[in-house]
């Protein structure tokens, strides 16, 4: 089995999610305070996290690529880290597109599909998110050996 890329002996991955994660939620909240106020401030606020996002997304996307191939493909959490991909690759597209339908910084309001596209990234968002906590927490992946015998004996009757 491949060894992941774990310097200091931790995995990269899940210390580099938060950082997307929080701007495109924040991105999202943007977009809720721009059109509940009409203010374009927010607006530019919701370009400027999304654009974050998508750059920090795509370390987060090697990194977990990195993680992935250091899983067995006979490993049970195989199917789970699929899903988990998938819809974090979905989230990082659709994302994307709502920033590029915006247009360029400070051109005002964005399309109403563009928002709404937006959302419906955040969904797909906490779906691979919850998908990740699967990994980790029932699957013990990225976990050293003996952490994954603690967690295992800890769950036993």
């Amino acid at each position: 089995m491949p060894r992941a890329f774990r310097p200091g002996g931790h995995p990269l991955h899940p210390a580099i999610v938060h950082f997307p994660i929080a701007a495109w939620t924040a991105a999202v909240g943007a977009d809720v305070a721009a059109c509940a106020s009409g203010r374009p401030e927010c607006w530019y606020a919701s370009q400027l996290c999304l654009t974050v996002g998508a750059l920090a997304g795509l370390v987060a996307m090697l990194t977990g690529a990195l993680e992935l191939i250091a899983v067995a493909r006979i490993h049970p959490a195989q199917v789970v880290a699929t899903r988990h991909m998938l819809a974090m690759a979905s989230a990082w597209t659709l994302f994307v597109v709502s920033l590029v339908a915006r247009g360029p910084y400070g051109s005002g309001p964005p399309p109403n599909w563009a928002v709404a596209v937006g959302f419906t990234a955040c969904a797909a968002m906490a779906y691979g998110g919850w998908a990740g906590g699967e990994l980790v927490y029932r699957h013990g992946v990225g976990m050293n050996e003996s952490a994954r015998q603690r967690t295992s004996e800890q769950s036993s009757p």
